[in-house]
């Protein structure tokens, strides 16, 4: 059985902003389409299954109880909880200081 998943403001505003980039500066509407598919495609992973990601490396976020999951060059966070659904906190290209975002807005 499939887990409910929830996305934070956050994260819906990573996703757009990152789906625009694509399309618009790169003018690579394709790709921009094929980021989108793989992000829901991990997203239907994560439901259905959120325990085999591991939680980060990153202390900060560890504390957190944050997954990891990687999506072609950006990287999704989410934490998951047995009695509360997964919610996907961020998205980010793994080349900014996340660890630090995260903990700014904390």
């Amino acid at each position: 059985m499939d887990c409910e998943v929830v996305w934070t403001q956050h994260a819906e505003r990573d996703v757009d902003g990152i789906i625009a980039y694509i399309a618009t500066v790169l003018a690579s509407p394709i790709a921009a389409r094929e980021h989108l598919d793989a992000l829901e495609e991990a997203v239907d992973r994560i439901a259905s299954a959120p325990l085999p990601y591991a939680v980060s490396r990153q202390p900060s976020l560890a504390v957190r109880g944050l997954r990891v999951c990687f999506v072609k060059r950006y990287v999704m966070l989410y934490s998951y909880d047995v009695d509360r659904p997964v919610t996907i906190h961020r998205v980010f290209s793994p080349l900014r200081d996340y660890a630090a975002i995260i903990e700014h807005e904390a």
